[in-house]
């Protein structure tokens, strides 16, 4: 992935979140809660790839708009629905579940690494990895072994759908 496409990442993970909050805009605390682990993602995405602060606080700025428009009298949402990913195909979740495994194996710390493994386990993010890593390292260069990976990945993230939907869709 390169630096402009880890910043349309970070947008991407900015308007689930408002995807979110406009979903669950009745609970307005349930989902002020729920899109920390977003926040959180648009965070270590930043950081991940070395993009400039500007460009973190952009998507970060998108979400904390969000927030306060529900949280004034006249709630009007700062996107139009047609802008966020209220129904997302197969694929689309597919690419940023890549991307964030891509992302995964960038951050420089083991402890980073597990940051996103440690929201999935409170519960607040949800993760799609390879079961194996057909012995593939953070620094992999031979093609065949990072396209079997990738297909590896791919028909993992597919049998998890389900559990895709279940997430989005849990009190």
């Amino acid at each position: 992935m390169k630096i402009e496409e880890a910043k349309k990442v970070q947008e991407r993970i900015a308007k689930e979140a408002i995807a979110l909050m406009v979903i669950q805009s009745e609970g307005s605390e349930k989902a002020d809660s729920r899109v920390e682990h977003y926040k959180e993602a648009v965070t270590l995405v930043g950081r991940a790839w070395g993009l400039p602060k500007k460009d973190t606080e952009k998507s970060l700025d998108l979400i904390r708009r969000e927030q306060e428009a529900l949280a004034g009298e006249d709630a009007a949402h700062i996107l139009p629905e047609t802008e966020l990913p209220m129904n997302a195909t197969g694929a689309e979740t597919l690419d940023n579940v890549w991307a964030l495994f891509e992302t995964a194996i960038r951050l420089d710390t083991r402890r980073e690494r597990e940051a996103l493994f440690d929201l999935e386990r409170q519960g607040r993010v949800l993760v799609v990895a390879p079961k194996d890593t057909l012995g593939c390292s953070r620094t992999e260069k031979n093609l065949d072994t990072l396209r079997a990976l990738w297909q590896e990945g791919y028909f993992d993230g597919r049998r998890e759908l389900d559990r895709v939907r279940e997430f989005w869709t849990a009190e």
